[in-house]
């Protein structure tokens, strides 16, 4: 699953209530955004005790404060390495883990947690471009998931009018006039459609059976943007391997968990593509 926890968790004594969610889903992958409390070694191993789980951040960004980025996994899975080389890059960082498949082609599995520059659509593209690059160099069996921060492609547009400004400056595109309506910069969703990623919530949504699960399905994850910002997207080979994607509330951030069901049995072998 990928979860934003509001910085601030273990401060403001959210973190027990996160930990209770988390054991309950009994996940085997959390990817973590807003964790820089987790950059202390003392708390990063109180949480791998309180979750039973291993636990990698991602370094301090470029910006003074920087929200790190983190994973969680299970210690039955292989890790083979982790990825933060060009993490300084972007606004909030990142953090990838090549878990391994036992694969006779060697190819990974590769897990990115990013948290995208809130603050503009067209930084967060550049963005994109830097983690399209990384989550296919394994050899593409992979994701992207965590806090994207912008419009989804095929997303309705939300009431841009009741979103404060910084929002709309930050997630719409230009206006002409002060009349002019407001739409949303689906740059970010372009760039990782161009790096052939697919929307998981999307792709669910266009199999869902009924109006209220397609509605379920692409609700906004954030409370205050009033848009899908918390996104997974998936390289071809790793598409049919998705058998499950839900949303879930937590009273412990202001954001909604996504958590999605990887049958990796279904890899399209024939869509691995070799890095150049």
């Amino acid at each position: 699953m990928s979860q934003n926890i509001q910085y601030g968790a273990w401060s403001q004594g959210r973190w027990p209530v996160h930990v209770e969610h988390l054991l309950a889903l009994d996940t085997d992958l959390v990817l973590l955004q807003e964790v820089p409390e987790l950059a202390s070694d003392a708390v990063r191993e109180k949480a791998e005790t309180d979750l039973g789980m291993r636990i990698a951040v991602s370094p301090t960004g470029f910006t003074e404060g920087c929200l790190n980025a983190a994973i969680a996994w299970r210690q039955s899975l292989t890790v083979e390495g982790i990825d933060v080389r060009y993490s300084r890059k972007l606004h909030h960082g990142y953090i990838g883990a090549h878990i391994g498949l036992d694969r006779d082609d060697g190819v990974p599995l590769t897990v990115i947690s990013t948290h995208l520059d809130p603050t503009s659509a067209t930084s967060a593209a550049q963005e994109a471009q830097q983690l399209v690059q990384r989550v296919w160099r394994t050899g593409g069996i992979g994701l992207i998931a965590g806090d994207i921060n912008h419009m989804p492609l095929g997303d309705p547009e939300p009431p841009w009018e009741q979103i404060h400004p910084h929002n709309r400056a930050s997630r719409c595109l230009p206006r002409a006039s002060p009349g002019d309506e407001w739409r949303g910069n689906r740059i970010v969703g372009q760039v990782l459609m161009g790096g052939d990623l697919t929307d998981v919530a999307a792709h669910a949504a266009e199999r869902a059976s009924t109006p209220q699960e397609r509605d379920e399905l692409l609700q906004m994850t954030g409370t205050h943007g009033r848009i899908r910002v918390d996104q997974i997207h998936a390289t071809p080979a790793l598409v049919p391997a998705i058998s499950g994607y839900r949303v879930i509330s937590t009273d412990a951030s202001d954001h909604r968990g996504i958590v999605w069901d990887l049958d990796l049995d279904l890899v399209e072998v024939g869509a691995l593509r070799e890095f150049h």
